[in-house]
């Protein structure tokens, strides 16, 4: 019996891409997407910083976003902020709809990161 072998170029920029959308919106593999976890979550629930200091959830979805605008920045070959430099978080603000406008601000970061992605080749990625 003889068997072919084929080699797959495996296309790692869409796996990362599959990886990117399940895990911010969608089923991943380690549980409810961040969208999934924010649904319902309210301003106060939002500000609230659990054992003493840490930082709350409102200031998590603001820290993403800023990551991910900056990321989106250095694909489109801009600088990259100078991570020790950074103003990555911002002061929560106070209204349910400042909530909103976070969680709305994220979701677009994120959506312009996988639109920049989208006609990435492997090689895009390397380099």
């Amino acid at each position: 019996m003889l068997f072919h072998v084929y080699l797959i170029e495996l296309n790692e920029v869409k796996f990362l891409m599959d990886q990117f959308r399940t895990t911010f919106n969608g089923d991943s593999w380690h549980g409810p997407s961040l969208m999934k976890t924010l649904k319902g979550i309210d301003a106060v629930q939002a500000k609230e910083r659990p054992l003493d200091e840490r930082h709350s959830i409102w200031e998590l979805v603001d820290n993403i976003t800023f990551w991910m605008n900056a990321a989106t920045e250095s694909v489109q070959k801009k600088d990259f902020p100078d991570p020790y430099k950074a103003k990555d978080w911002p002061p929560m603000r106070e209204t349910e709809e400042e909530w909103r406008e976070s969680i709305r601000g994220m979701e677009v970061a994120l959506n312009t990161m996988a639109g920049e992605l989208v006609d990435w080749s492997n090689k895009d990625l390397e380099e």
